[in-house]
This record gives structure tokens, C-alpha cells and sequence, in this order.
């Protein structure tokens, strides 16, 4: 029972460390379009990998690390 009680302990910071890692992900892409933009390059192949990697993944869920392909794709498409 005590290691039940401190895994739910170690909840809190561990869905916290997640929000963190998406963050500086989707920062990592916004980063990505600016360079992109700036140097006048086209952003379809960008684009285009993010579609082909949503399609092939399973998007890892609550506790991954990594915003879903998907949601990655929509900003992509939505910010170009």
C-alpha cells in the first residue's frame, strides 16, 4: 500500500514535468514556422512531416511528453 500512496504522491509533479515538456515543444514548432518565415522557406515539407508522423502515431496520450502529432499538425496549419 505505501508505494500505491507514493506513486499518487508523485502525481502532481509528474503531470506537471509533462506540461512543461509540451510546452517547450510547441515552442520548439513556433520556433520552427519563425525560421521558416525569416528565411523565406517554404513550409509545406514541414507540414507535410507533421501530417505523415499524426497519421503514424498514436499520440502517446495524457502522459506523454510531446503535444499529439495531431494537435502539432492543426497549429502548423493554422499559423501558415
Amino acid at each position: 500500500m505505501g508505494a500505491l500512496v507514493e506513486e499518487a504522491a508523485a502525481l502532481p509533479a509528474l503531470l506537471l514535468d509533462r506540461s512543461y515538456s509540451r510546452a517547450f515543444e510547441r515552442e520548439a514548432d513556433d520556433g520552427a514556422r519563425v525560421l521558416l518565415a525569416r528565411t523565406g522557406t517554404d513550409a509545406e515539407p514541414f507540414r507535410a512531416l507533421l501530417a505523415r508522423l499524426a497519421r503514424l502515431s498514436d499520440d502517446g496520450g495524457w502522459l506523454s511528453t510531446h503535444p499529439g502529432m495531431a494537435e502539432r499538425l492543426q497549429r502548423m496549419e493554422r499559423e501558415i
